[in-house]
């Protein structure tokens, strides 16, 4: 008796990772903003978890609605793709992640300085219309253009020093040419893979339950800074990183994940003719 429940509940987990629905713990409804469960075999369904738990209590309501999985999973699928690697600024967005993830970590605001560094140059440019030529050379009007002469060569060489500390284009590069190689490799991935890679871009997606129009957020992991390279030899971190389980020293760390677009996804026809088309909308 008891030398069989181990193997049951082994069992049951390994069922969970094979399942084949790729999107559960990801995709919720929009009404009620429920989370949503595979359910049937041939076809799959996406249905709130209320309506199995409740049945009779989400009969004949919009929450009994379900969602065809497979046309759903193509097509996300292939929006993931067209993001992650045909996107133009992927790596432009990945070094912004990056040198503001390394500026929170040095305490350092980059912005601010040169914010800073603006002012004291028209305060400057400011004092120094007001030299007559008749001053003499005690003039405090000199001491404080001296102090603020002063004050702009130490706040670049602070400047200098934090840039100097960002990862560099290389790094970016190579971090962006990880996430495409993942891309084009997710028809490949095991299923275990395959969603823990999904739950880390997507972190929003609602459906409603009406119309079925699906809407998502595509984002980079808030721990992308940390695969920037490896900080035993400076190598890059391999693709592996990109879809395990941040460690937990990078879990306390800031919750910043720059947002690459929202996509709206409209469904269109029945049966085997259903597909989606999308729109792919830019962060503002």
């Amino acid at each position: 008796k008891y030398a069989g429940a181990p193997r049951r509940i082994e069992g049951r987990k390994s069922m969970v990772a094979e399942s084949p629905y790729l999107l559960t713990s990801i995709i919720k409804s929009k009404q009620g903003n429920l989370s949503m469960c595979g359910s049937g075999n041939n076809p799959k369904w996406y249905v709130t978890a209320y309506s199995l738990n409740y049945p009779q209590a989400g009969r004949g309501t919009l929450l009994a609605r379900c969602v065809s999985a497979d046309p759903l999973h193509k097509a996300v699928l292939q929006i993931l793709k067209d993001v992650l690697i045909n996107r133009p600024d992927m790596e432009a967005i990945i070094q912004k992640v990056v040198e503001r993830k390394r500026q929170e970590a040095s305490g350092f605001d980059v912005a601010e300085a040169q914010g800073r560094v603006r002012a004291l140059r028209a305060r400057q440019i400011a004092l120094s219309k007001q030299i007559t030529g008749q001053e003499t050379p005690d003039d405090p009007l000199f001491g404080e253009l001296e102090e603020i002469s002063n004050q702009i060569k130490q706040a670049r060489t602070n400047i200098d020093k934090a840039t100097a500390a960002t990862v560099q284009r290389p790094s970016a590069y190579l971090l962006h040419k990880e996430f495409m190689k993942q891309a084009a490799g997710m028809d490949e991935m095991d299923r275990p893979t395959l969603k823990a890679f999904l739950k880390r871009i997507i972190t929003r997606m609602q459906v409603d339950l009406e119309t079925r129009e699906v809407e998502m957020d595509l984002t980079l992991p808030s721990w992308t800074h940390a695969l920037s390279s490896d900080p035993r030899d400076g190598r890059p971190i391999g693709s592996a990183m990109l879809v395990t389980k941040a460690s937990s020293r990078h879990s306390k760390t800031s919750d910043f994940r720059p947002l690459l677009c929202s996509v709206r996804l409209t469904r269109h026809g029945k049966g085997p003719a259903e597909h989606y088309t999308w729109e792919i909308i830019p962060p503002s």
